[in-house]
C-alpha cells in the first residue's frame, strides 16, 4: 500500500506481446528512429486520444514521446530553470519532481494545498514578494499529489490568469487522468491555456505498464524544440519498439478498453477499501472518498503516533506512506497515504485488519485520571470536578470512535510541510 500503483496482476500482458511481435515485424521496428519526437504512429494516436478525452488541441506535432513523466520533467527543467530561479510546489507534494528542481539550482518555494487544491490566493501573494524571481509552477491539479483534492475551477482559472499576468510557466503533472470515479474529470489546465503557458505532461505507466516507460510532453513549438536538443545529448533515438507497439495498442482500441476495465476495478477496490477502513478503523482516521486516483489521503486522530503506527504496521506486513514523505520540510504529521490499487479486495480487507491490529499498540500515552479527593477530618470527602472524558470523546476502541470516517481530512487547517499563511 505505499504507492499509488496498478496491480501488475491486471497488466494486459497477451495484448502487449502480441503489439510487440507486430511491431518487430513492422519495416522500422528495430532500426534507429527517425522521429526525435517519438514514432508518428503513438504521436498521432495520443493526439487523437487527448482531443477526445481531455479538450487538447493538438496534432502529432504537438507531442514528444518521453521515458516516463520523470524524464518530462527533468526535461523541462533543463530548459526552462536554472540556478537561482524560484520553482513554486504544492505543499505537501511530489518529492522526486522538487529533487528535479533542487539539482538545477532552483529555489523552491512552497504554497498550500487545501480541501480546494493549491491555494491561488497565497500563490498571488507568493508571486507579487519575488517580484519576477519566479521562473515556474509545478502542479498536479487534477488528483493532487498526495493528497487526491481535485483543483476547483475557479482556482484553476485564476491560476492561468496569474501565470499569463506574471510571465511564469505552469508545469502540470498529470499522472492519473484515466482514473477518474465520480462524475465527468475536470479537464487539464492546458485545455483552457490559449497563450502557451502551461507545458502540459503526461503517462501510460499507470494505465498500461509502468515497465513500458512511455510519457509524454505536450508543449508549444519553440519549448519542444529546446526540449528535443537537451534529450539529443544523451538519448537521440527513443524506443521506437516500444513506441510503434503502444500505437499499436491505441489503434486497435486496446488501450481505451482497457481503461474502462481498470477504472471500473479500481473504483470497486476503492470503496472496499474505503469501507473497511470506515468500519475497522473509525476514530482512528478520517477522510474523504477520493473521486479518482489509486490512493487514498487520510488524517490520523491525536491518539495515535503516526510513526509508531507506521512501524507497527511494516512488522504485520503492511507499508504505507507517512506525511514526512511528502511534507516540504520533511516533518511528520497527523497524515498517512494509502495506494489500493496494487490489492485485491481480499488483500485488502486482510490490510486493514493488521492496520487496525498495529493501531492499537500505537496510542499516545494520556494523562493520568485525577487522584481521588483526600477525606476531611469529618470523615467526608472533598467534592471534586468529574473526572474529564477520554481524549477525542468517546471510546477509546481500534474500531470505535466519535470521528466519521467521512469527515474531511485536513480541510480547514494546513497539511504538514506547507507553507504558513501569510
Amino acid at each position: 500500500m505505499w504507492g499509488a500503483v496498478p496491480d501488475p496482476r491486471l497488466i494486459p500482458t497477451d495484448l502487449i506481446g502480441r503489439a510487440f511481435r507486430q511491431a518487430a515485424r513492422a519495416r522500422d521496428g528495430l532500426a534507429y528512429a527517425k522521429h526525435r519526437q517519438g514514432h508518428v504512429r503513438l504521436r498521432s494516436a495520443l493526439a487523437k486520444m487527448l482531443s477526445a478525452t481531455r479538450g487538447l488541441s493538438v496534432g502529432p506535432d504537438d507531442i514528444m514521446i518521453t521515458q516516463g513523466t520523470q524524464m518530462a520533467i527533468h526535461l523541462a527543467t533543463a530548459a526552462l530553470i536554472g540556478p537561482g530561479d524560484v520553482v513554486i510546489v504544492e505543499a505537501p507534494g511530489y518529492r522526486a519532481a522538487w529533487n528535479t528542481f533542487s539539482a538545477a539550482g532552483a529555489r523552491l518555494v512552497p504554497v498550500n494545498v487545501d480541501s480546494r487544491g493549491l491555494d491561488t490566493d497565497q500563490l498571488d501573494s507568493l508571486l507579487r514578494e519575488e517580484r519576477g524571481n519566479v521562473r515556474a509552477l509545478y502542479t498536479t491539479p487534477h488528483h493532487q499529489y498526495p493528497t487526491t483534492v481535485a483543483l476547483d475551477s475557479g482556482r484553476r482559472m485564476r491560476l492561468l490568469e496569474l501565470a499569463r499576468e506574471h510571465g511564469i510557466a505552469v508545469l502540470e503533472d498529470d499522472f492519473d487522468y484515466e482514473f477518474h470515479y465520480d462524475g465527468q474529470p475536470l479537464q487539464p489546465l492546458a485545455s483552457a491555456d490559449p497563450h502557451g503557458t502551461v507545458i502540459y505532461m503526461g503517462s501510460l505507466s499507470k494505465l498500461l505498464a509502468p515497465g513500458l516507460r512511455v510519457g509524454f510532453v505536450v508543449a508549444p513549438r519553440n519549448v519542444l524544440d529546446r526540449l528535443l536538443e537537451i534529450r539529443a545529448a544523451t538519448d537521440n533515438h527513443g524506443n521506437q519498439l516500444t513506441e510503434i507497439a503502444v500505437g499499436i495498442l491505441f489503434d486497435d482500441g486496446d488501450v481505451l478498453r482497457h481503461a474502462r476495465q481498470m477504472r471500473r476495478e479500481y473504483q470497486q477496490r476503492r470503496d472496499v477499501f474505503c469501507a473497511a477502513l470506515a468500519q475497522h478503523l473509525d476514530g482512528i482516521v478520517s477522510f474523504d472518498v477520493p473521486s479518482g486516483g489509486l490512493a487514498l489521503w487520510t488524517k490520523i486522530s491525536h491518539l495515535i503516533d503516526p510513526e509508531r503506527w507506521r512501524g507497527r504496521a511494516a512488522s504485520e506486513g503492511v507499508l504505507f506512506q507517512s506525511a514526512a514523505a511528502s511534507s516540504f520540510d520533511g516533518a511528520p504529521g497527523p497524515f498517512a497515504r494509502f495506494g489500493f490499487a496494487r490489492c485485491t479486495e481480499e488483500e485488502l480487507l486482510l490490510a486493514v485488519d493488521r492496520l487496525a491490529t498495529a493501531a492499537a499498540t500505537s496510542r499516545r500515552p494520556q494523562p493520568p485520571e485525577p487522584r481521588p479527593a483526600v477525606a476531611e477530618r469529618t470523615g467526608g470527602l472533598r467534592p471534586s470536578a468529574s473526572p474529564p472524558p477520554p481524549a477525542g470523546g468517546g471510546s477509546a476502541s481500534v474500531c470505535h470512535g466519535p470521528a466519521p470516517a467521512t469527515a474531511a481530512a485536513g480541510c480547514g487547517e494546513e497539511w504538514p510541510g506547507s507553507a504558513r499563511r501569510r
